[in-house]
């Protein structure tokens, strides 16, 4: 085993450019679509006093999207992919949505996990590519999974109505609570792995 006193020159390089990709400026009428599909508290608190956000599960889920976008363009398939929209509903804020791909009849969003094998979608995922499938008139949507095996588990929906006004209700339950300082409801489910935990419930994670 190889063992070094010399100090590493390139880890403050790296933790200051980690820190530097995880700072983001937002725009406070503009509500992005992944805000509202998980814990408003959690995206609360990502705006006003964030935690640094970039880890293992953050540098793969952007490794895997630039990755595919690199792929379709190299191989020239006609197909829209990582555009940014800017949504206006007449509300008092804007809606900014990112749909991975963009197809004739459906949107795809591409997603990461460390489970070996993937029985259903996750609600949060369903909410965001339903959305985007319903402003973007399209008819289906499309979750593809892709596991730590490398395998691939898919998932096609019809867009659903009920589902779009939910995210659009609770994109308005995040605009209000960051207008007037107000932490909005915690959601339990999605405390277990939260980085706010403490703040949240003011004690450790009895875990």
């Amino acid at each position: 085993m190889i063992t070094c006193s010399i100090e590493s020159k390139f880890k403050p390089i790296l933790e200051e450019i980690l820190k530097k990709e995880s700072e983001r400026e937002y725009v406070e009428n503009l509500i992005e679509v992944t805000e509202c599909t998980t814990c408003l508290r959690r995206s609360y608190y990502n705006r006003k006093s964030p935690v640094t956000r970039v880890n293992k599960h953050v540098i793969e889920g952007k490794a895997i999207h630039m990755y595919f976008e690199q792929l379709i363009k190299k191989y020239e398939y006609n197909i829209e992919s990582e555009e940014e929209y800017i949504v206006d509903f007449g509300l008092p804020f804007k809606i900014k949505m990112r749909p991975d791909i963009v197809m004739d009849d459906r949107v795809v969003d591409i997603k990461t996990t460390d489970r070996e094998t993937v029985f259903m979608s996750d609600i949060e995922h369903e909410l965001q590519a339903n959305f985007y499938a319903f402003v973007l008139d399209k008819r289906y949507y499309e979750l593809i999974y892709i596991t730590r095996g490398g395998n691939m588990s898919v998932f096609v929906s019809e867009v659903n109505l009920d589902m779009f006004e939910e995210v659009l209700k609770r994109a308005e339950l995040l605009y209000n609570s960051l207008k007037n300082n107000v932490e909005p409801s915690r959601e339990p489910k999605y405390c277990k792995y939260c980085e706010y935990f403490h703040r949240c419930y003011k004690q450790k994670k009895l875990l």
